[in-house]
């Protein structure tokens, strides 16, 4: 892995004598978004960006030169036939605690990794999903954003672990589905797509903007897994790394995988 360091203008600098005073470090006090990278282009770029751009405002970070992020990135993945590139931005170098001054600027943090993978417009063999234990908190505040503090996701980690199990299918205390352990799910009942509204919890996912163009008729609410597993005719999962993964059976559950072939094909224009 390749990892590099930049200021807010996206001009190199040397964190050595100072990371540990980074907030992302510290608090959790960052942001970042992971992008898959194919021959030498990085798969929704622009997208990633957005993302990056809203968690910043959202975040009331200090601003970030975009442009020279965009053109960054996308020079570094020349460099790469087939693999991922992480940007990370902390908010700057902490003074006394969570104490935030008017000097503070971002930090911008990019790591280069090169790995095999299938291409991200490739369907995924199907899989099966069963309910995890393990439930996200609410939080409207920070709901959607990808921030540095995944404490969630890491029990969530280790309840797939326990179980040996390579993904699941996650509730909030409320009981209401948001996500799959490391992508956005959606549904068909046979009449129309849904997926879970993520106005308390879960990560609005880069994969899961770009599929919603393509399902004008799509239904976000708050639904839990009793309903969905009922109801539900077929069901997907999508990340910005994997693509569309189909899932065939939903704890025992077998469903049909032609609803996610068709919306497939619209997605990638095949």
């Amino acid at each position: 892995m390749i990892f590099s360091s930049y200021d807010n203008n996206l001009s190199p600098i040397d964190l050595e004598a100072e990371w540990q005073q980074q907030r992302s470090f510290l608090f959790g006090d960052g942001h970042f978004t992971t992008a898959k990278v194919e021959q030498g282009k990085v798969v929704w770029l622009p997208e990633h960006i957005n993302r990056l751009k809203f968690a910043n405002e959202k975040l009331k970070f200090a601003p970030i030169n975009w442009n020279a992020l965009f053109d960054v990135v996308e020079s570094k993945a020349r460099g790469i036939v087939d693999g991922i590139i992480k940007v990370q931005i902390s908010r700057g170098k902490s003074v006394r605690g969570y104490q935030i001054s008017e000097e503070m600027r971002p930090s911008v943090f990019i790591f280069e990794l090169t790995q095999k993978m299938p291409a991200v417009r490739d369907l995924k063999q199907p899989i099966e999903l069963q309910l995890l234990a393990t439930q996200l908190g609410l939080n409207p505040q920070l709901a959607g954003i990808k921030h540095c503090n995944r404490l969630e996701q890491a029990m969530i980690a280790c309840e797939l672990k326990e179980r040996k199990l390579n993904d699941g299918l996650v509730t909030n205390i409320n009981s209401h589905v948001i996500e799959s352990s490391k992508a956005n799910v959606f549904w068909h009942d046979g009449t129309h797509w849904n997926t879970p509204s993520l106005s308390h919890s879960g990560i609005d996912g880069v994969g899961k903007s770009v599929i919603e163009k393509s399902l004008p008729m799509l239904k976000v609410s708050d639904t839990d897994y009793e309903t969905i597993a009922e109801k539900a005719k077929s069901m997907f999962l999508c990340n910005s790394i994997t693509g569309i993964i189909p899932v065939a059976k939903l704890n025992g559950k077998s469903l049909d995988i032609a609803y996610v072939k068709e919306l497939h094909l619209k997605v990638f224009n095949e």
